[in-house]
């Protein structure tokens, strides 16, 4: 799979730990040595797209693609309420990130077992309005077609894709101008829109020819095949049947994280959320590197010093850039050095009827220059700052 024609944009990740009052300041920087050609991207999300019109004996016409689409704040909000627990356990300042659907109604969690959303819920749109794609777009300018597309992932050590693909075909002749990846919310019948993009050059359809549009999604460090698995599942997987697979921090293999009501006893009729999800820091001596099927941390492998607390996190953004903080104060009861850092969710990683509290590693830091530390009657209060480019 080759790589987007628009330069990559870098993320710089930061580190701030306060230490009896001082300010020490460490800078993650993500490798920029090209190892392979998906090994392309800064940003940890990004993505491109390519409309391509086909004749009727199947030869390419006509190519276009997009460097105008952004990412949406839906996207982040369900990022941030779901897999960050903002919307149960997870405490924040600012609360929740509401989503929008397409109809201007909000909400901040969607159940991803029992109702709500689950696997094969992604529909690629297209429109043929005009305008600047925005993040607060909650739906295309002028939508004229939905369809589930066709998806296929996949992954290296420390980058993750997904393809997916939709043909058009209209009865009339169509001038395609815009397009759009979205959720569909199938209890509440309704469309989340997660990325927006104009096209360079329109494309004219006449009655006789179809349309292709293929999307690639590309994730990188920090987040893990826990994080990216699931976001596949529940919110980037088409009409493609697949099973994701993933790992909690003991080893242990699950299909997915069981958002909102995750128990049913079918004899009582009983349904409650019984696990409430929320975000914890850990952090270890040990030094370990950035790979998308990491787990644990690296000190959990090799038996070292670590420690973890819950957390804090606000987030903002701007026109192009989206910030999330994410801060945890510690005790440190003897002097040792911190070499990685960890973001789990703890949630259910039972999908039957039943529940089953877990932790699963979704983001991993992996330091360029380890913190000493020093113990004392003071907590050290720790903050990783990691920004996403929304175009």
């Amino acid at each position: 799979m080759m790589p987007p024609k628009k330069q990559a944009k870098l993320v710089l990740l930061i580190v701030i730990i306060l230490v009896f009052g001082i300010a020490s300041m460490f800078y993650l920087k993500q490798n920029s040595k090209q190892q392979t050609p998906e090994s392309i991207l800064h940003n940890p999300i990004s993505h491109s797209l390519t409309a391509k019109l086909v004749d009727p004996s199947g030869k390419v016409k006509t190519t276009s693609t997009s460097t105008t689409g952004v990412v949406t704040l839906n996207f982040f909000a369900l990022l941030l309420d779901n897999w960050m627990g903002l919307s149960e356990a997870t405490y924040s300042p600012q609360g929740p990130l509401p989503f929008t659907y397409t109809d201007g109604s909000t909400g901040t969690q969607i159940d991803t077992e029992y109702e709500g959303i689950g696997s094969r819920n992604c529909r690629i749109a297209v429109g043929s309005g005009t305008g600047v794609p925005s993040p607060s777009d909650i739906d295309l300018f002028n939508r004229i077609a939905t369809i589930g597309p066709l998806t296929e992932r996949g992954y290296n050590t420390t980058h993750y894709w997904i393809s997916l693909t939709a043909t058009f075909t209209f009865e009339s002749n169509t001038t395609i101008t815009e397009v759009g990846l979205f959720a569909f919310v199938w209890i509440a019948s309704k469309y989340l829109l997660l990325v927006h993009d104009i096209l360079d050059t329109p494309v004219s359809v006449s009655a006789n020819e179809s349309l292709d549009i293929n999307y690639v999604i590309y994730f990188t460090a920090p987040l893990t095949l826990q994080f990216l698995e699931t976001f596949y599942k529940y919110l980037l997987s088409g009409i493609t049947q697949d099973s994701p697979s993933l790992k909690d921090v003991y080893g242990f293999s699950v299909s997915g994280f069981d958002f909102g009501i995750d128990y049913f006893d079918e004899s009582y009729w009983q349904k409650r959320d019984s696990v409430l999800e929320r975000i914890i820091m850990h952090i270890g001596a040990s030094v370990g590197h950035f790979e998308i099927e990491r787990y644990c941390l690296e000190s959990i492998n090799q038996g070292g010093l670590h420690f973890q607390n819950y957390v804090e996190v606000t987030y903002r953004w701007n026109a192009s850039v989206f910030i999330i903080s994410i801060t945890a104060s510690f005790n440190i009861n003897t002097n040792c050095t911190i070499s990685e850092i960890g973001i789990e969710l703890y949630t259910d990683g039972d999908l039957s009827d039943d529940c089953d509290s877990d932790q699963f590693l979704i983001m991993y830091f992996p330091l360029d220059q380890s913190i000493q530390l020093t113990s004392g009657p003071n907590a050290i209060r720790l903050t990783v700052y990691f920004y996403f480019h929304l175009r």
